[in-house]
């Protein structure tokens, strides 16, 4: 599956306090290997939304197709709780 060159914007929803990305991504290959991917994104990011999907073929006997997919991914306005921050490297030294 081929992809060309995607859109994006991003929005700040005031009420809610998060972020959305609204991406469309031009892809071009068989129906089966979209429909994986539509489905491989939405199982590996929970956060996400298939919106929309344009399908356009060239001729009734092409195996491949256009597709025009349209995501949303939510995305929170706090910061997110990572790994504590690291101690100095084993071996270096610290002045005080």
């Amino acid at each position: 599956m081929l992809t060309k060159q995607g859109e994006y914007a991003v929005t700040y929803e005031r009420s809610g306090r998060y972020y959305t990305y609204h991406v469309a991504l031009p892809v071009h290959g068989s129906y089966r290997s979209i429909r994986q991917f539509c489905e491989g994104t939405l199982s590996a990011i929970p956060y996400a939304s298939l919106d929309a999907i344009q399908f356009k073929r060239g001729a009734i006997s092409d195996v491949t197709i256009d597709a025009k997919l349209q995501f949303t991914f939510y995305l929170s306005d706090a910061p997110s709780a990572g790994p504590a921050p690291a101690s100095p490297a084993a071996g270096s030294k610290e002045t005080t």
